[in-house]
């Protein structure tokens, strides 16, 4: 039966990801692909841990995980609307909306 620190675990499989994410985001460094791996295994395996806690019918250890890794991304989003990094993030979006505005949806043809 999963316990606390299952718990534990998932809370710091996932932090890596998301600082790696946000740093790069707000453009304090540049990530690489190994990093990047890395980081995605970790948050990978911590959703995995999360699903186990399903799995097993450990409710409380599965309510704790997935408010773990829930708090951890407001706390990262969070912390991009305080650097003033979502312009830079949205501006591809948002160049990519007036294009279609513009153009009209594109609908493929085979």
């Amino acid at each position: 039966m999963p316990g606390f620190w299952s718990v534990v675990a998932v809370g710091v499989s996932a932090l890596p990801a998301i600082v790696d994410w946000s740093t790069q985001a707000i453009g304090r460094r540049e990530s690489n692909n190994y990093l990047r791996m890395l980081t995605g295994g970790l948050f990978a395996s911590a959703c995995v841990q999360v699903g186990f806690f399903l799995r097993e019918a450990a409710f409380g250890d599965f309510a704790s995980g997935l408010f773990l890794i829930i708090i951890e991304g407001v706390v990262a989003v969070k912390w991009l609307e305080v650097s003033g990094a979502f312009p830079r993030i949205l501006a591809p979006f948002e160049e990519y909306a007036v294009e279609l505005s513009r153009t009209g949806v594109h609908q493929h043809t085979e």
